[in-house]
This record gives C-alpha cells, structure tokens and sequence, in this order.
C-alpha cells in the first residue's frame, strides 16, 4: 500500500515539474509559433508573419502584410474619423446617400455594409479625396501602386487567388484563394444609387487616382469579384472598402560593387532588387570581342541602319570618361551590348525604378541623378542621388543631321525594348527636372546605356 501511494506521489510531482517546465519554455520564448500571428492559410508553404499593428483615430487596430516592396494593411479600415480627429458623417439613409453627389454636397461619408469588425466600413470617394482617411503615414494607394501589387503576385489571375481569404465563411462558394501572403481580401460588396450589392461575391477598393469619363470625373478602383483582379472606374458618391498603404516602401539592401568589362572597370550598384552599372557603358566592343563600329561623320549617322557608336562630339578623351559613349538602338538590339549575364535595361526595369522610388516618375529623375553641378546644368533640381545611382547628363546624338545635343542639361537612356519597326523605349532626364520621361525614340538617336544584372543578386555573388 505504500509503494503504492509513493508512486502517485511520485507521479504528481513529475507532472507538477512537466506543468512548471512547459510554462517557462513559453515565457522564455514569447516569440515561439505558439504566440506569433501566423500565415492565415495553414496549407500555404509560405511562413508568414504580420507586420507592425497600426491603428487609426477611432483606436482600431490593424494587421499589416509586407508584399513585395509594399506594406499594406491586412484588414479593411474601418474608422469613422479622419486621421485629425474629425467625424466622418454617417449616412445610412439611401436616398441622402445618393444626394452626396450633387454638387453642393459632395461630402466625404462612410456607411456600414453588415459585420463592421469582419467587412470594416464603406466610403465614398469624396472621403478619400480629403486625403485624411489612413492614418499617419499611411495613404489610399494610388492605381499605379495597385497594378505593383497585382503584378508583383503574377498577374490579376494569379493576384486574386493570392489575395484572397480562404474558405466559404465570408466568400460565396467556390472560392478558389490561398491567401499566400496574409492580405485577406474580404467581399464587402459595395454601395450604389443608395443600395447595397455583392456582399459575399464581390470586394471592391477604392484608389487615389481620378480620371475623366463621359459622366465627369471618376475614380479607379480595384475589384475582386471571381477569378481575377479587375480595374475599372466609378463615380464618386458609390461606397468602396478602404486598404490603406504605408508611405515609405521596404528596400531589403542597398550594395555596391565593381566589374570590369572590355578593359574598364565600371561600378555597379544593388537596390530594390536589381543590381545595375553605376556609370554609363563605353566598350567598344561587344561581349563576343567583335568590335562595334565607330561612326564620326555626320552623313554616315543619320543614313545608318545598322549597329553603331560614338562618342560626344567624336571627343573621347573629353567626354568618354565621364559619360561614356553614345549607342544607336542597332546596336542594343544585337543583345551583346553588355557582359555576359547582364542586359541592357529594359522598359520593365526603368517601370521598376519609377515606380518604387518614393512617388515614381515625378520625383525618381532626381533620386537618380548625380548631385551638384560639376555635370549637371543648374538648378539640377531634386537631385539626392541617395541609391548611388549616377545619372549623368551625356546628351545625346541627333538622327536628324548627325549633330551633338544637351550634355549637361539632359541624360538619354536606351531601354531594350522595341516599340514600333522605326523606334525603342527610352527614358531621359533634365536638369530643370526631378522627374523621368519615358518616350519611343527613333533607333538612330545616339543615347547612353546601362546594364543590368539578368539574375537577383544573392549575399554569396
């Protein structure tokens, strides 16, 4: 009898030990899978974490979700207050709903589609013309940064699946979604002329960016309603969910480094995911050691068709250095322009750098651009240069006469890609400008070059 009652005692001080054991493991390790917010979507492969938690004026708190360069909230917003503290107007009655687009109302308004905690809140598109709606350093993403993010998941197909809440709790069956990266797009449906539709079938999102249709002005908004990411327009006075975007984007590393190709040593430079030359091209040779041909007459430039380079006003001792040579687009489309396992920019490279770089295309021209004017005309307005990327003004070559135009004052790039039989894509700069123009170009223009790595770098290149 006793051995028998010492082994129970025994045994409910092993389970006391296993209790007290278990208990420190989870305060020693409060970030273990047991208490983190996890991937949404157990089947996913991907082991996903939530981001920071915002909140906004009302004092509702929000998952957000990294997805590419962009940090987006997780869940639908749901405030009734602008972010300085004023009251949204409620209006629930449909008829004063569709008074708000009238123009001497025109007043922002929410209005609430059923479960606010799971859908959030509808808005009108005068609320998101305050400007006021997200919080503090958060913004309604524009249509631009809504087409990265569907093309950074592969596509409004492929985006819809992964955007997507899983299951048939909120989403109509069937519901194809893995939900992949947490953003958990919900179908909050939507409101027009005053009533209510699609809940359960549709979620729609209102952006920053208006146009002008035959109604008047409109703006674009993106709708999940089935099987893919659509984009279209609406008037302002319909109600659509709101997902704010954080101001700044996530640049995982920027890096530098060197290669040496044809006999020059260029730098090169690692940023939002891309490694690129820090400097203008001018081999004069192609990767395969063929030389390219140099052209100097006037004549022979302009009547030519077929792969050439130069250097600005035939002076490379002066100038090559400095701002490299000039290509016709012939000599882009032989593919061997640059090193092996790299490439000359391409439209989709430069549409890269335009539209992660802060505001895109307005201001990307000055974060590029070298700084001071030792290169540079004054005012050489907007340049930081901050990624090292060095944009040089080398001018260019006319296709018209032959002649030699606006170094210092503009640098013209080709990109590799075609546009029509006579032109390519190509991006420039000016002095007077923080922006990047985008352009087709005829092919006997004489523009600079910059190559980019074909593969992401890794920390072991």
């Amino acid at each position: 009898m006793k051995t028998k009652k010492q082994f129970f005692n025994l045994l409910f001080i092993a389970g006391t030990i296993l209790f007290i054991l278990i208990a420190c493991d989870e305060l020693i390790n409060p970030n273990s899978d047991q208490n983190q917010d996890q991937n949404p979507n157990p089947d996913s492969d991907v082991n996903y974490l939530y981001g920071e938690t915002i909140e906004d004026a009302d004092g509702n708190k929000y998952k957000t979700v990294r997805i590419g360069n962009q940090v987006w909230m997780a869940e639908n917003l749901k405030t009734t207050k602008y972010n300085d503290g004023t009251d949204i107007p409620l209006v629930e009655d449909r008829f004063e709903w569709m008074e708000l687009i009238y123009y001497y109302r025109q007043t922002g308004a929410y209005c609430n589609p059923g479960d606010v905690y799971t859908y959030g809140r509808l808005y009108n598109g005068y609320a998101v013309k305050t400007g006021q709606l997200c919080p503090e350093g958060w913004h309604v993403p524009t249509e631009i940064e809504w087409k990265r993010l569907v093309d950074y998941l592969g596509g409004p197909e492929a985006a819809a699946v992964k955007l997507k809440e899983t299951g048939t709790e909120h989403w109509n069956h069937p519901n194809v979604a893995t939900n992949e990266y947490g953003f958990t797009a919900l179908p909050g449906g939507e409101r027009l002329g005053g009533e209510f539709y699609k809940n359960g079938f549709n979620g729609s999102w209102w952006s920053n960016t208006l146009t002008i249709s035959i109604y008047g002005l409109e703006r674009w908004l993106r709708s999940i309603g089935g099987e893919r990411v659509s984009y279209y327009h609406e008037q302002e006075s319909s109600g659509r969910s709101i997902r704010c975007l954080k101001d700044t984007i996530v640049i995982d590393s920027v890096g530098s480094s060197t290669i040496t190709y044809n006999g020059y040593k260029y730098k090169t430079v690692y940023f939002l995911g891309k490694e690129w030359f820090a400097e203008n091209l001018r081999t004069t040779k192609y990767s395969d050691g063929t030389e390219i041909p140099l052209v100097t007459n006037q004549d022979y430039w302009t009547n030519r068709t077929t792969h050439a380079y130069c250097w600005y006003e035939n002076d490379q001792s002066t100038y090559g250095n400095i701002y490299g040579a000039l290509y016709n687009w012939y000599a882009v489309e032989t593919d061997k322009l640059c090193p092996k396992g790299w490439h000359v920019s391409t439209h989709v490279d430069w549409d890269d750098l335009t539209h992660y770089l802060e505001d895109g295309y307005q201001i990307a021209g000055g974060i590029l651009k070298e700084t001071g004017t030792e290169h540079w005309k004054s005012p050489n307005k907007g340049a930081t240069n901050e990624y090292g990327f060095t944009a040089f003004p080398g001018g260019c070559r006319n296709p018209i006469d032959g002649t030699f135009n606006n170094i210092g004052y503009g640098g013209y790039w080709w990109s590799a890609t075609e546009s029509t039989a006579t032109s390519a894509s190509g991006s420039n700069v000016y002095y007077d400008s923080s922006s990047v123009n985008r352009g087709g170009y005829h092919k006997e223009y004489g523009f600079s070059v910059r190559c980019v790595r074909d593969n992401v770098r890794t920390d072991d290149d």
